[in-house]
């Protein structure tokens, strides 16, 4: 048994409600895991994108076909599982972030099926905002989102109080490693 399988199985036995969440770039996701992780109650993925394409591929390392591979399986998904898009933003690429939004907000089987947020990225190899610069660069996000009349988003992209900066941060989380380690 996995290790996936044999939480599950603790879960069922124990009357514990399992609710995953997965974090990943997004570059080897398929729709083969995401089915498979739909077994063991996979309630959302959050994947971190960088821009549009060309800036994905500049700060991923990435090539044009992974940046159109994850585009096109949130595509093809959105209606199975909620996609949080985590936009990391630093001053070089919030341009190439309000693209994305434009390209986001074009597919139309996406718009109202994924959630958007600004994070801002702390770096010792780049610029980085101050807060003063990130909270103009969320303002401007916003006034973005709401041009385009996303108004779903620009309610998920509210700044709001979190108890936890991280859901593994919470006292009842976990993670998982590819090899189904659990650290607390």
């Amino acid at each position: 048994l996995t290790a996936s399988e044999r939480l599950l199985r603790y879960c069922q036995k124990n009357g514990i409600q399992l609710r995953t969440r997965l974090i990943t770039n997004g570059a080897l996701l398929t729709d083969a895991m995401i089915k498979q992780l739909l077994r063991f109650n996979l309630v959302s993925i959050q994947i971190t994108l960088d821009g549009v394409k060309e800036t994905y591929c500049t700060y991923k390392s990435a090539s044009p076909q992974d940046y159109d591979a994850v585009l096109d399986l949130i595509d093809r998904q959105c209606g199975n599982v909620l996609f949080n898009l985590r936009l990391n933003c630093y001053p070089a690429n919030l341009a190439s972030l309000l693209e994305l939004t434009d390209e986001l907000h074009s597919r139309p089987h996406v718009r109202d099926r994924i959630n958007l947020y600004l994070a801002p990225v702390e770096s010792s190899a780049m610029e980085t905002f101050d807060p003063e610069g990130y909270t103009d660069a969320h303002l401007r996000f916003v006034e973005h989102l709401y041009a385009l009349g996303w108004h779903s988003q620009v309610r998920n992209a509210l700044i709001a109080q979190r108890s936890s900066p991280c859901d593994t941060l919470k006292p009842e989380g976990f993670i998982a490693d590819y090899a189904g380690n659990l650290y607390a």
